[in-house]
Order: structure tokens, then sequence, then C-alpha cells
């Protein structure tokens, strides 16, 4: 009898640690989808976002504003009418190249050659004739899509072509 009543006690542990171990799993894997599950809601979110941003430049793209100083002064905000959810704030910039060219060009500041010195002055005015077009006929617009429930951004930039623009070539 002595005997039976040990393997019961036996069968008992082994149930119980079954079960811890079955627990352990259990919360394991349900940690792991409720991982999953926050990762992929925040993909959808941000995968909304960025169509949301994307329609919104293309329509600014297919219908230009006129790109002029105006449009610097302050970000535009604006609500969805098809999504209420959302928001989004356009923000223009012009397009600064004058300190890239400077550092391209600039050199041996020490040379005093005179063919050396009017070589490098000419390469100035021709970057800054380029700097001034450039900035004439290349904006930049950024999109910040913002989810009125959550509070969530996300932005995304790109480079317009201004079409009106009148470049000027001068004299050299």
């Amino acid at each position: 009898m002595n005997g039976l009543g040990n393997q019961k006690g036996m069968n008992l542990i082994e149930v119980m640690i079954a079960l811890a171990i079955f627990a352990i799993f259990v919360t394991a894997f349900m940690s792991g989808q409720g991982s999953n599950l926050r990762d992929s809601y925040m993909m959808k979110e941000e995968i909304t976002m960025r169509t949301l941003a994307e329609e919104v430049i293309n329509e600014i793209i297919v219908d230009p504003p006129e790109l002029r100083e105006a449009l610097t002064l302050r970000p535009e905000t604006r609500n969805f009418e098809h999504n209420a959810n959302y928001s989004y704030s356009i923000e223009w910039s012009k397009f600064e190249i004058q300190n890239i060219l400077n550092a391209l060009t600039q050199g041996n500041n020490q040379d005093y050659d005179p063919e050396a010195v009017s070589r490098r002055q000419m390469q100035e005015r021709i970057n800054e004739q380029i700097a001034s077009n450039l900035e004439q006929l290349v904006w930049q617009l950024m999109v910040t899509i913002t989810d009125n429930t959550t509070g969530e951004t996300f932005s995304i930039s790109t480079l317009l072509y201004n079409q009106n623009a009148q470049v000027n070539f001068g004299n050299f």
C-alpha cells in the first residue's frame, strides 16, 4: 500500500509541473501575439498616413499653387473631407544650394596666381547664378499627416519644379 500512495503523489507533482510549463508557454505565446497585434496596428497606421500624405502631394503636383514667397510664411493645416480622423499640414520652403556650391568650389584661397584668381572669381559668379536659378526653379514641400485620435504624425517631403520661374543666364 505504501508504494501505491507514493505513486499517486508523483502523478500530482508531475501534473503540477506540466501545468506550470504549459502556463509559461501560454503566457509567452499570448505576449508574443499581443506584440504582433500592436505591431500590425502600428504598421497599418503608418501605411494609412503614408497613403494620405502621397495623396496630398499628388493633388499638389496635379494642381500646383503659384510658388511665391508668401507660401513659406506658415504651414497650412487642413482636414480630410473623406477621413475625419486625420488632418494634414503643408509646409513650403525655398530650395537653398548656395552653401553646397561654395563648399564644392572652395579651394586654396592663398593662390596668388592672377589666372587662378580670375578662374576662381568666374566660378564663383557661375555658382551664384546657378544657385539663384535653382532657388527659383526648385521648391521643397513637406506634408505632415496627424492622426487626430492618437496624436501620431507622419511626414514626407519632396521637391517640386516651379514651371513659372524665370531662368537668368547672366553675362560671363
